[in-house]
């Protein structure tokens, strides 16, 4: 179901009018940290997904989304990726990047930083829990 409301003029313009309130009310404000982290006053941490969102389908990193990274490192921020990738799988993303950041990887079992191939910190299942799994799975899942 479509909602009238938006498919006329007056609205487009209520739509607008109600665009252009919140950016002048908030404007002071955006300008004011876009200032703080352009002086180093606040730290800032961006965090992307890598499949789909940092790389397209041909695993390649799209001109656009280079030009952010480079843009966000330049004016200093830490670049991380978080993917559900295991730690091998990441080089040819990060040969792409100005920066080897850090990464929360195989769905946050590791904290690796990229550049290095340390892994800093890790989670993973004991040998008796992952038995345990492959059991029931067997049950579940036979053939």
């Amino acid at each position: 179901m479509t909602d009238d409301r938006f498919r006329s003029d007056e609205s487009g313009r209520a739509v607008r009018e109600e665009y252009d309130r919140l950016l002048s009310a908030h404007l002071p404000d955006v300008e004011r940290t876009v200032e703080q982290l352009r002086s180093g006053a606040i730290d800032i941490l961006v965090a992307t997904d890598v499949d789909g969102t940092l790389i397209g389908s041909d695993d390649l990193v799209p001109a656009a989304n280079l030009a952010v990274v480079e843009d966000l490192v330049a004016d200093g921020a830490t670049f991380v990726l978080a993917t559900g990738r295991p730690p091998r799988w990441l080089a040819q993303v990060v040969d792409q990047l100005p920066v080897a950041p850090l990464a929360v990887c195989a769905n946050g079992a590791v904290i690796m930083d990229t550049g290095s191939g340390e892994f800093l910190e890790t989670s993973l299942l004991d040998p008796d829990t992952l038995a345990a799994i492959d059991e029931v799975l067997r049950e579940r899942l036979p053939g």
